[in-house]
């Protein structure tokens, strides 16, 4: 149905819209200004609009949209350390905790729109513990105290405004396994099946819900640790390894118990289910019924497992469960009302969170944003399988206007195959290979010589005219890796150069890395024709034999070579050093 309905609204745009327009006809201003009218309205969709539609009538901007929904989604930056805790929000700053090493780890706050360091903080008396983040509650961060000085049953309480460190000490259990906050009581689960409860404020202890009231007595040693907390109306849930305790919220009566569906596993406690992943398997229960909601395995192990209320992606129904796979292998998007897949990304990433609508992750030196929000990647792959170039007039401003909005992303590039039909059409080619050399030191190791993999590739002009042309060289992957689909994460290099006429050729190599790539596409963003006088002038301009200042000015004028204006000014600059020994030398002679 939704297939037909598509179809029809595809037609009504063909017999509407359609011809051979051009922006530049008399009748295309009034073409656009229907065509944005009936996306405004519903009519039509951003991606129900053939691609080859937009460039005829110039609607750039609508070109832009498009591909900047689908594709500018990802923001990373790279941290120092190695291992960092989940992202965390306090007072609009991302925090994220080292792992600690000898009491030496680091917190980083950082932006989350850019993703830019803000900060590095030292609070010595908080990173002695390594007993990692339970809680956050406002400003106030609630960590374990599990350290090689310190007893590990101590609890770390720390004010980030005021900076004010204190801890309190579990009276019954062992270990601060997890922590909740409620009605500014504070509630800690620990090994031996305990939750005990200090008031937030004043920090003094309230009283402990045991399974067994002489646990104080015996050895805690066969009894489990409670991993999660929560309270709903008057009793006190705990989850432990392999069983829920109910407790009276009130007399601290064990009121009931029951046994996990996952031995062993992570638990979540979100309003009133119970989200409880191991491997590759997540089961979701009702806390308080002990009812299965659904018992599901995803295709790798699962990382990390949240439910959040914020949204996230477009069509988002309410809350969300995102789940992260192990070893980067994307994350799965459910709707926990009926806990149906609704989206799947390949993105990188183990802890994940969310803040303003979109997800962040933390890898084991990175650190991920993805705002997927405008996106519609499903939607976006068929509007680029559906694209047909082939009978478009792909003149050079057309060419270049359209390389503007997709040469960032090769892998529609190489989808779309607008630049190897350009190329044709002016008479060049372009053939690579690659051998496996010295590539000289890689910036991280104190290696000599290092070896690897470069590109090396010739552009050849069969034609009879003389081209400035502007390329990039794009590469992904490398052959024998697992999962490797498509372009997605790529590298990539620009170069301009000019070329003469009748089977010139232009050499040129990239340096690819330690690994011979999957995937390498050569393209163009700009191919100009210029004269032979052109060509030689600047040939001569940008020469050590070349004296005159005048001559590189006028192409440090030209914007068409503006790629190469570096090139020029140093050698303008050592026209000027040469002429000043020239003149002391004159002086002394």
């Amino acid at each position: 149905m939704k297939q037909s309905g598509r179809f029809f609204r595809v037609l009504i745009l063909l017999l509407t819209f359609g011809g051979p327009v051009y922006s530049g006809d008399g009748d295309a201003d009034q073409k656009r200004e229907k065509l944005r009218s009936a996306i405004r309205e519903g009519v039509f969709r951003l991606y129900d609009v053939p691609l080859e539609y937009y460039v005829r009538l110039g609607m750039w901007k609508e070109i832009d949209t498009v591909f900047r929904n689908n594709n500018e989604i990802a923001r990373s930056v790279s941290l120092p350390g190695l291992y960092y805790s989940r992202p965390y929000f306090i007072r609009d700053k991302m925090w994220v905790f080292e792992n600690p090493i000898d009491g030496k780890g680091a917190i980083y706050t950082i932006r989350p729109d850019t993703l830019e360091i803000a900060n590095k903080l030292e609070n010595p008396e908080f990173t002695s513990y390594e007993g990692g983040v339970r809680v956050i509650e406002g400003d106030t961060i609630v960590s374990g105290g599990h350290d090689t000085d310190k007893d590990v049953d101590a609890a770390v309480v720390w004010n980030t405004k005021t900076q004010q460190v204190n801890t309190v000490k579990l009276q019954n259990g062992h270990y601060v396994c997890s922590a909740h906050i409620e009605d500014d009581i504070l509630y800690i689960g620990s090994c031996g099946e305990v939750v005990e409860a200090w008031d937030f404020e004043t920090l003094e202890y309230v009283g402990g819900y045991l399974t067994d009231p002489m646990s104080r007595y015996t050895s805690w040693d066969d009894k489990e640790c409670i991993t999660a907390v929560a309270i709903i109306g008057d009793r006190l849930f705990g989850v432990g390894e392999k069983s829920v305790f109910i407790w009276d919220i009130e007399t601290a009566a064990l009121l009931d118990t029951y046994e996990k569906a996952l031995h062993a596993s992570i638990d979540l406690i979100h309003n009133d289910l119970l989200f409880s992943y191991r491997g590759n398997r997540f089961i979701v229960r009702e806390l308080e019924t002990a009812k299965v909601l659904t018992d599901q395995s995803v295709d790798k192990p699962i990382e990390d497992l949240i439910v959040v209320s914020e949204k996230v992606i477009s069509e988002q129904p309410g809350d969300i469960m995102i789940i992260s796979l192990r070893r980067n292998k994307g994350f799965y998007l459910y709707d926990p009302e009926n806990f149906n897949l609704i989206r799947r990304f390949d993105f990188d990433g183990r802890s994940l969170a969310v803040h303003q609508n979109a997800i962040y992750a933390s890898g084991d030196k990175t650190l991920y944003r993805y705002d997927v929000m405008r996106a519609a990647l499903d939607d976006y792959r068929d509007f680029l399988d559906k694209a047909d170039l082939s009978e478009l007039n792909l003149t050079d401003d057309i060419y270049e206007r359209l390389m503007e909005r997709i040469a960032p992303y090769p892998d529609a590039v190489r989808k779309l195959g607008v630049a190897k039909r350009f190329m044709k059409a002016k008479g060049l080619s372009i053939d690579h290979s690659f051998k496996y050399v010295n590539i000289g030191n890689f910036p991280d190791t104190e290696k000599e010589a290092a070896y690897g993999y470069k590109a090396f590739y010739d552009v050849t002009n069969d034609s009879d005219h003389y081209y400035y042309i502007s390329m990039i060289c794009a590469w992904s992957g490398a052959y024998g890796a697992d999962d490797q689909e498509g372009m997605d994460a790529f590298d990539a290099r620009a170069e301009s150069f000019f070329i003469p006429p009748d089977g010139a050729k232009h050499s040129g190599q990239v340096v690819a890395g330690e690994k011979e790539p999957l995937n390498i596409i050569f393209y163009p963003t700009k191919i100009r024709e210029v004269t032979r006088d052109y060509y030689e002038g600047f040939k001569h301009a940008a020469s050590h034999e070349n004296r005159d200042v005048d001559l590189i000015d006028k192409y440090l004028k030209d914007d068409l070579v503006k790629d190469r204006h570096n090139e020029l000014m140093r050698r303008k600059t050592e026209i000027a050093e040469n002429s000043k020994g020239f003149w002391l030398f004159n002086i002394f002679r």
